[in-house]
């Protein structure tokens, strides 16, 4: 933020921080992490508080096992905990996001309802089932960040069919609450390609590494507003 660059920072969120987790050593196996969910609660308060104070606008929380066919009993801890959230939440926008695959629909359903977030992410690379459940109901008044382009992956985006599946989505949650996003974090791919000079012209037109991914999203973006990308 010193740099004058608005980040977004991203927090492993608190249900899958647990679900992810294993036991220590010498603990038996039976123990139930998700019971350790009211002592790091605190912990994420502290850690929210401290990204307010230093000017986070958003605050993402990646929440990966939503993809999973939970428990009810685990379900419920995701509810339990933004609930528990929600008052330090106030006053910053808050993300949720999932990846790598469809989520179901009792855990769609779950996610959101959960109180105390602005937005939710999805996977709509890998999660073409998840498409069908935004458009047969999205909560009124919350952004949804279609990751469209695959942020797993090296090969250049299919524009066509990522504007196809956008415009389907606008009519769904409304242009303005609509933003154009990545699959998931662009970490699994190689960052540059201008860093490949001696790369084959035509293979290189096949690719895009973590910067043409970025450039994929904004002329994603710029289209979907009828701005012709420059």
């Amino acid at each position: 933020m010193q740099l004058g660059v608005d980040t977004v920072p991203v927090l492993v969120g608190p249900v899958s921080y647990l679900l992810l987790s294993k036991p220590a050593k010498g603990v038996d196996k039976s123990f139930s992490l998700l019971s350790l969910l009211d002592k790091i609660l605190p912990i994420y308060k502290e850690v929210v508080c401290e990204l307010k104070a230093a000017g986070a606008s958003w605050i993402q929380f990646d929440e990966p096992t939503l993809v999973k066919d939970l428990e009810y009993n685990e379900l419920q801890v995701f509810t339990k905990a933004y609930s528990e959230l929600e008052s330090t939440l106030s006053g910053v926008n808050v993300l949720v996001a999932t990846y790598f695959a469809d989520v179901p629909a009792e855990e769609f359903k779950t996610l959101t309802a959960l109180k105390g977030l602005t937005a939710f992410g999805f996977d709509l690379v890998r999660g073409t089932k998840t498409l069908d459940l935004i458009k047969g109901g999205f909560p009124s008044g919350k952004y949804l960040f279609a990751g469209v382009v695959d942020g797993k992956n090296i090969w250049a985006n299919d524009v066509a069919s990522s504007l196809s599946v956008l415009q389907s989505l606008e009519g769904v949650v409304g242009k303005d609450k609509l933003v154009v996003s990545t699959s998931c974090s662009l970490l699994h791919t190689a960052v540059d390609l201008i860093n490949e000079p001696k790369l084959d012209k035509e293979i290189k037109s096949w690719l895009a590494f973590a910067a043409q991914k970025v450039v994929e999203v904004n002329a994603l973006a710029k289209a979907l507003s009828g701005h012709k990308d420059e």
